[in-house]
């Protein structure tokens, strides 16, 4: 998450400068969700079969080699390349991570469980957007990537001195993703709310957070890349304090009333931030949408985990997975063409307004107790 924080906030400005227009820019972010939608279902057997040492292994190579390969080159085509290596990378990282996590959380306690861990995730995020803005704003956007590149490496060789734990051993008792059945899954309220929830967080938040707003804070309001960092930090810094508190707070409150607050402020904290000028307000509107964010990347994960048996965790959580990365397949392009077309307000109104799907579907949420299976 620190090479991810550094990257995120100069990764549109960076396409811009090579001549990319609008769709291109609204490209290089969502072809990094392309890939991971179509890997998160291999990476879920892939994790069933071999455990979490090797995929988190293979991860770290792959992502310092795709980051190596944008700074090798000024190509458009071979950033957007590279984006879509880096998330089969990314893919197996978090895949893998979240599906131990979930499963080895204790009844009741997934909130806080899937909080806690997501919450340490972003405190890189947090550092990591001062950074990459920092050497962006005194080196070039393009030496951002080298230094990532060095950081993956480092991270893979770290990977490789890890024990190997009795957990990482390779699995005979096989539960490949095809033993849950879609129509079971489907059939869930808590699965398709969860679904339909990070689907459209990650709509906006991509759309809006990784591609919009670094152009309009730095090409249309004339703010320094430095202080876009600062930006970023702002909404990671939310995200993060969510993610350690709002775990916690959703397993008491429940999640159906957690996650109706959450989207009521995304839906209006996002079209605000085309409507203020001045740093102070930005970086108040980008918390407040970090902290929505942080607690709607949490919520859903607790709410499958709750209702799905350990084993089965990693299939259904695949799939969830796929929803999400769809969801920032689909964010970036649509918000940089709208943008394109028809303005920036127009842009963030929009990515704002599709909360209300969700918030529709949670009328359908009642609390129930844990599903003993699926198989």
């Amino acid at each position: 998450m620190l090479c991810s924080g550094m990257l995120n906030p100069i990764l549109p400005i960076y396409a811009k400068t090579l001549g990319a227009p609008y769709w291109l820019v609204g490209m290089s972010v969502s072809s990094f969700f392309v890939t991971r939608a179509i890997c998160e279902i291999p990476a879920g057997m892939f994790y069933n079969r071999l455990g979490w040492r090797i995929p988190i292994l293979l991860s770290m190579i792959i992502q310092a080699t795709a980051a190596a390969l944008v700074y090798s080159t000024s190509d458009i085509g071979t950033l957007i390349l590279a984006r879509a290596i880096q998330g089969v990378g990314s893919t197996l990282f978090f895949l893998t991570a979240i599906s131990f996590v979930a499963s080895s959380a204790p009844k009741g306690a997934h909130g806080r469980f899937v909080g806690t861990f997501q919450g340490v995730e972003w405190i890189g995020s947090i550092s990591g957007g001062v950074v990459g803005g920092t050497i962006a704003e005194g080196f070039g956007p393009k030496t951002v990537f080298l230094i990532v590149s060095l950081v993956l490496a480092a991270g893979a060789i770290f990977a490789m001195l890890l024990r190997y734990a009795h957990e990482d051993r390779p699995r005979t008792d096989f539960n490949g993703i095809q033993a849950v059945p879609w129509r079971a899954l489907a059939g869930m309220p808590p699965f398709y709310v969860a679904s339909a929830a990070i689907f459209f967080f990650m709509f906006s938040y991509q759309g809006i957070v990784n591609t919009v707003l670094p152009i309009y804070v730095n090409s249309e309001l004339g703010f320094s890349l430095v202080f876009l960092g600062l930006l970023a930090m702002c909404v990671s810094v939310g995200q993060t304090v969510a993610m350690f508190a709002g775990g916690s707070l959703a397993d008491r409150v429940g999640y159906k009333k957690s996650l109706a607050v959450v989207l009521t402020l995304s839906m209006t904290s996002i079209p605000l931030l085309s409507q203020v000028r001045v740093m102070e307000q930005l970086a108040v509107l980008s918390t407040i949408f970090g902290i929505t964010v942080g607690i709607g990347l949490t919520i859903p994960v607790a709410l499958i985990s709750t209702e799905i048996e350990s084993k089965d965790v990693a299939s259904a959580m695949a799939i969830y997975r796929t929803f999400m990365d769809v969801g920032g397949v689909v964010g970036p392009s649509a918000v940089a063409a709208l943008i394109g077309s028809s303005g920036y307000q127009a842009g963030f109104i929009s990515a704002g307004a599709v909360m209300l799907v969700p918030l529709a579907l949670l009328t359908r949420l009642k609390r129930s107790g844990p599903i003993s299976s699926l198989s």
